[in-house]
């Protein structure tokens, strides 16, 4: 009599053994497919220079716009001046540097026409009007953390919340992380060997920001687990094309040489040599304005500035009677004004 109670009880809740036996076996849809593959194709595995302890020669890259652009964190892998990129169909092709943010700690690559495989390469689209995901969204982090991957083999995907959104307050070794702007504060662990710059996604596939370089936290002392904003991302690369578009066109130089300055940057040893300052002489305008030797200039003007190259350029293309340098000094980022000796010798193409 019971057995034909709890009989009646499953059939009065919609149960029937013939639902059971059809439903055993079958694998409940992945919720997080469609997001994973569309993130997938969008994200490529970099190989470079490096391949010495604790400089890893490879990292991730999303690729970006319709152009063939990549974009990356500024490494040591990109000591040669680019990489080799490997998409998740095993193609691989090469990329060059063409920019890079020496406050975000971003570089922005140009794959190579001659390599570019035949079909357009997925990409995402920056939006400088993104939002910042809610606190508790749901999302992907896609990186070949570890150099797991690499040919046809899919990046690696974690799963976690955007914890939270605050300024990045962190270091890297013996400096402090130059940017201080907002970041995405992640739950899952992506201060991992190969994962920066790597796509943190939703789970529509929406683009959220990028994972940033290994980096410690100042307050705890844990690593820091963070992504780059989309919307940051945007603005930063559209100001890094509009300055390779301009130094690509031929310039004439209509500010001071460096040695009008008093000013001698460290010797182009890598065409990515940083622009670090060398010597200062004694009682020259770069002396007055503050300027030490051992100090690295980041930015001149609204322009950033990450090789010796790109410094001499930019102050040689500039007509103020005043420069504003950002510098990073220690672990400090310091403003200094250049005053420009009016007696300086107009510079020559």
């Amino acid at each position: 009599m019971r057995t034909i109670s709890l009989a009646l009880l499953l059939l009065l809740l919609g149960f029937s053994p013939a639902a059971a036996d059809s439903s055993a076996g079958r694998i409940a849809p992945n919720p997080y497919r469609a997001a994973i593959d569309h993130a997938q194709r969008r994200v490529v595995k970099l190989f470079g220079s490096g391949g010495l302890r604790g400089m890893e020669a490879y990292q991730t890259g999303v690729v970006i716009g319709g152009e063939g652009l990549v974009l990356t964190v500024n490494s040591p892998v990109l000591e040669s001046g680019g990489a080799t990129a490997v998409d998740s169909f095993g193609r691989r092709f090469t990329c060059r540097v063409v920019a890079t943010d020496p406050i975000l700690e971003i570089a922005l690559l140009e794959v190579d026409a001659f390599t570019a495989p035949a079909e357009p390469l997925a990409n995402y689209k920056l939006d400088p009007s993104a939002p910042l995901p809610e606190p508790g969204r749901r999302v992907l982090a896609v990186s070949n953390a570890f150099g797991i991957a690499t040919g046809a083999e899919a990046a690696s995907v974690q799963r976690g919340v955007a914890a939270a959104v605050a300024r990045l307050n962190a270091s890297r070794s013996s400096h402090l992380a130059r940017h201080t702007g907002e970041v995405i504060v992640l739950d899952a662990v992506t201060s991992n060997p190969g994962a920066a710059g790597g796509a943190v996604v939703g789970l529509d596939g929406e683009l959220l920001g990028l994972i940033g370089k290994e980096a410690q936290s100042n307050v705890t002392g844990a690593w820091f687990n963070y992504a780059i904003p989309t919307a940051t991302l945007a603005t930063a690369t559209e100001r890094l094309l509009q300055g390779a578009s301009q130094a690509s066109d031929p310039q004439t130089a209509i500010g001071p040489a460096l040695p009008d300055l008093g000013l001698t940057l460290i010797p182009e040893i890598t065409p990515r040599a940083p622009a670090y300052v060398d010597h200062v002489e004694p009682d020259s305008a770069a002396h007055r304005s503050g300027l030490q030797a051992d100090d690295l200039l980041l930015m001149v003007g609204d322009h950033t500035v990450a090789t010796v190259d790109e410094a001499r350029r930019r102050i040689a293309a500039t007509s103020d009677e005043e420069i504003e340098l950002t510098i990073q000094r220690g672990s400090e980022l310091v403003v200094l004004r250049l005053g420009v000796p009016a007696t300086a010798p107009e510079a020559t193409p």
